[in-house]
């Protein structure tokens, strides 16, 4: 009986530690796809700063004058109705 119960011990410690190999193998697989999406994330960060910048330049330089086009054009196309509804009314 002690034969049988040592070798029971002996088959569950070896299911214990090959259950037990298999999660480390997938803990350092996760950590290593993990270590790979912070390199990701960090690289669509540096994208994302530098796009922030680019759109930063463009609305310093070209917002302003946009601004006065588009103020201009509702200016005119008031004066257009205006006319319209004079002519309209004769």
């Amino acid at each position: 009986m002690d034969n049988k119960k040592y070798e029971t011990f002996i088959r569950f410690n070896e299911l214990w530690n090959s259950k037990r190999n298999a999660l480390f193998n997938e803990i350092s697989h996760l950590d290593e796809k993990a270590k790979g999406l912070q390199v990701e994330l960090l690289e669509i960060q540096k994208h994302l700063k530098k796009c922030k910048e680019s759109d930063e330049k463009f609305e310093e330089k070209y917002l302003p004058s946009f601004s006065e086009a588009i103020e201009n054009g509702n200016t005119i196309v008031d004066e257009c109705e205006e006319r319209l509804k004079e002519k309209r009314s004769q």
